[in-house]
Order: C-alpha cells, then sequence, then structure tokens
C-alpha cells in the first residue's frame, strides 16, 4: 500500500525514482503490541546455488517462532529471488544480543534502535 500511496509519489517527486528491495514473505509473527518496539535486527544470509529453498522456508519457520518466542515482538522471514538471499526482520522490547560472525569477525545482524513504529489502524 505504501508503494501505492500518496506518501510514496510526494517522496518521489522531491527525490526521485528509487530501487525498492523486495523480499517475498515466508513466514511471520507478531506480537499483541509490536508498536512498543524499541530495537530492530535484520538478518541476511546468501542462498547457495541451487539449494533447497523448501527446506530454508521450513528452516525459516523455525527460526521465526523461536525469535517471537524468546521476546521478539515481530519477526518476519523471507527471501529474495532476485539475488538469492533469504532475510529476518525482527522488532525487540530490550537490545537483544549481537552474535559475531566466526569468519569475518563481524557482527552477524544489523541492529537499529526504533524511533517510531507505525501500523495501518484497526477497524
Amino acid at each position: 500500500s505504501f508503494l501505492c500511496g500518496p506518501g510514496f509519489a510526494a517522496l518521489t517527486r522531491d527525490f526521485g525514482w528509487p530501487s525498492v528491495q523486495t523480499w517475498m514473505v515466508w513466514h511471520s509473527e507478531i506480537a499483541a503490541k509490536p508498536e512498543t518496539a524499541k530495537f530492530a535486527t535484520r538478518d541476511i544470509q546468501a542462498i547457495e546455488p541451487h539449494g533447497d529453498l523448501a527446506a530454508l522456508r521450513t528452516a525459516a519457520i523455525a527460526e521465526t517462532k523461536a525469535a517471537h518466542k524468546a521476546g521478539a515482538l515481530a519477526v518476519l522471514a523471507g527471501f529474495d529471488p532476485t539475488s538469492w538471499r533469504q532475510v529476518r526482520f525482527c522488532l525487540w522490547p530490550t537490545l537483544p544480543e549481537t552474535s559475531i560472525d566466526r569468519q569475518t569477525g563481524q557482527p552477524a545482524r544489523q541492529t537499529y534502535r526504533v524511533g517510531h513504529v507505525s501500523l495501518p489502524a484497526s477497524s
């Protein structure tokens, strides 16, 4: 809805027509009050060529449920078939632990401070 709405039209008039990354959603879990989130995380992993997408999806659903059970207010898992990556976005009430990638020594996820969560009006 956002890409088709007046807000996006105004942004494109002011800043130009952007390239928009999009993901196909595999699964999501949402708690009662996701708008109380203070932090967000994003994990992106490459999908190996000819990887078993059905198995990856099953694993992503299990990881989504586990993150929700661990306290995430909202979790979304999906994949990008254009660049063959899978992603998991989470909203958290408190700062989650950051794991370190053993190969790069860098944080394995991106963590953001959330200033505001907008939700559609309930009917």
